[in-house]
């Protein structure tokens, strides 16, 4: 033996070489004996100096005694030479086993398998064996596969079937001896594809989803959104309604909800149809679509009423909380003849309306009235609504005109803020109450446009100061009203008030100002703003389901934010109500307000 695993044998060229055609060399453990052979063709023997040379290698440890014949061509053989002996050895009996083996899934279909680098200078690489059956819990005798993974210390292997494999190693020698197997390690391959990740859904408009996450990718090809008004994750359904194949895309928007509360969730998909499980089920509170027309309440005089006076006005309320009432769709008759003179106070969601006959209601009488009215939706929601009273023999006397009050900045004010944001004046009438079309505000001397809250007995009327008026300048402020009764009464009030002189100073009363608050979104040259915000104040914008849509945090003392009309997300928000509050860094709420988106992108 003069290397590992190997017995070298020579021997002298015997005459007629060119007709000897094989050898055969016989051995066992020692003289005399013979417990193997093998035949080797006379062109694997090396013949040099009349001497023929023959390696055996991959031979286990111990003593071999060795003899050989010829064997010629014609049949003949000789006889064996005498046997010569010899121990050969592998160092130890085996090489040493790999340490330290460990297994983990590392792709679709594919597990990775690692061990520690051997430093014995015998190794001449490492062979990997695995299979579905463990050899080491004697589920089999053998592993099902292997593939030798040369000198590296780790190994991918692919195209595992789905469920729980095996996995040992061994190395091995120049010579090809192997150790014994590796401790076995287990994984279980599992060739669904990923589980989509922070999967999030909003209500991008009145009845649309927008379900959105982040993409996987390979093995990924598609996604497909699950949904329903049962929740799985929480047992209520064992399944989701519908669904959704979206293809490579990662978002999706779905419409046609009613009100209420939807789940989604999300799976991921090979090209081989493997899906994964669910994403996280994600749970929203829709408005929904605005399948509902406006209601008409409040009625007055109220149905069935008697003895109205013949000149009472008819009053009713219009509310429409998603898309808003259409003023212009409004229509009212009494006894089957138009009323032209509407008067319309508040905001879309809510309007107080006042129809005022052109004559006098006919006395001791049934007068039947009509209202028809649609919201902003596309196509509208139409809604008609009828009533009836009886009127009596006689007239409301109304002689007092309406009374003005609550003037803001108050008559005689000094040092008000440069930036003032608004003006207003409150105005009364508790008998016929004011009549809308006979409203006329001035500032300086100059009619200005002004929006209205309250009803048509407790009217505010609000002109937005969006200029700002000059240091040390005086304003005077003239509103003019009259009201309903016939003939009318008309009264106006007189107001001023000094600017300070100081521009940067911001006074209390417009911190965190909301502009407009309470009116219509028509374009976006009239947009949300919040004004005059100090450092660290929040606004916050809710639909009316109490649900965040919008946060800002100021960091710039004095600052003005103007909402763009889209959420958090930068997703472009429903035409509806929406409610805002203004808070200080101590979460007390400074301002609130409302806001009418109308207007799309």
């Amino acid at each position: 033996g003069t290397d590992i695993g190997c017995a070298d044998l020579s021997w002298d060229t015997p005459d007629g070489l060119e007709n000897v055609h094989e050898y055969v060399l016989a051995w066992g453990p020692s003289q005399g004996t013979f417990t193997d052979s093998a035949t080797v063709s006379v062109t694997e023997i090396v013949s040099q100096g009349g001497k023929s040379y023959y390696s055996r290698c991959g031979l286990p440890d111990g003593r071999y005694c060795i003899a050989v014949r010829a064997h010629n061509r014609y049949g003949m053989w000789s006889a064996y030479t005498s046997q010569v002996c010899a121990d050969v050895t592998n160092g130890d009996t085996q090489p040493p086993v790999p340490l330290n083996v460990a297994v983990s899934q590392s792709d679709v279909g594919c597990a990775t398998v690692s061990w520690d680098a051997l430093g014995d200078p015998s190794l001449a690489g490492y062979w990997v064996y695995y299979g579905d059956q463990s050899v080491e819990g004697a589920q089999a005798s053998e592993y099902g596969d292997s593939v030798d993974a040369g000198m590296a210390t780790s190994k991918e292997i692919c195209n595992l079937t789905e469920g729980k494999h095996y996995f040992a190693v061994k190395s091995y020698t120049g010579a090809g001896i192997k150790s014994a197997y590796s401790a076995e390690r287990s994984v279980v391959i599992d060739n669904r594809p990923p589980v989509p990740q922070n999967v999030s859904a909003t209500e991008s408009e009145l009845g649309c989803a927008s379900v959105t996450w982040d993409a996987v990718g390979s093995p990924v090809t598609g996604y497909k959104v699950y949904y329903g008004d049962q929740s799985v994750a929480d047992g209520q359904a064992s399944e989701y309604d519908d669904s959704l194949d979206v293809g490579g895309n990662t978002s999706a928007e779905i419409c046609g909800f009613s009100e209420g509360t939807y789940y989604f969730a999300v799976k991921s998909y090979t090209s081989a149809g493997d899906h994964s499980d669910f994403s996280t089920e994600r749970s929203l509170a829709m408005a929904g679509v605005d399948d509902e027309a406006p209601t008409v309440s409040s009625m007055n005089p109220a149905d069935g009423e008697p003895d109205v006076e013949l000149n009472r006005s008819i009053r009713f309320v219009l509310v429409d909380d998603k898309t808003g009432v259409d003023q212009s769709s409004v229509a009212v008759t009494v006894n089957g003849t138009n009323v032209s003179n509407l008067g319309f106070i508040g905001t879309p969601a809510s309007f107080d309306v006042v129809a005022t006959p052109d004559s006098d209601l006919p006395a001791n009488s049934t007068v039947n009235v009509s209202v028809t009215v649609s919201d902003l939706a596309s196509p509208p929601n139409t809604h008609t609504e009828a009533w009836s009273f009886e009127t009596g023999d006689v007239t409301i006397v109304d002689t007092d005109p309406p009374v003005f009050s609550g003037m803001s900045p108050a008559d005689g004010a000094t040092d008000v803020a440069t930036d003032v944001r608004d003006i207003r004046v409150n105005v009364a009438d508790d008998g016929m109450g004011i009549d809308m079309s006979t409203i006329e505000f001035y500032v300086n001397g100059e009619t200005v446009a002004y929006s209205t809250q309250g009803t048509s007995a407790n009217l505010t009327l609000i002109y937005e100061n969006t200029g700002g008026f000059a240091p040390n300048a005086t304003v005077t402020v003239r509103v003019v009203a009259s009201d309903l009764a016939s003939p009318a009464n008309r009264d106006e009030v007189t107001f001023t008030f000094t600017i300070k002189s100081d521009v940067a100073n911001v006074s209390p009363n417009g911190m965190g100002e909301i502009v407009p608050n309470g009116f219509w979104a028509n374009d976006p040259s009239r947009p949300l703003e919040v004004r005059s915000l100090p450092m660290s104040w929040t606004v916050r914008i809710f639909d009316t389901a109490g649900r965040s849509v919008r946060d800002y945090t100021n960091n710039t003392n004095g600052a003005d934010w103007t909402w763009d009309f889209n959420n958090d997300h930068g997703q472009r928000v429903a035409r509806a109500l929406y409610l805002v509050r203004v808070t200080d860094p101590d979460g007390k709420v400074r301002q609130s307000g409302r806001f009418l988106v109308q207007s799309d992108p």
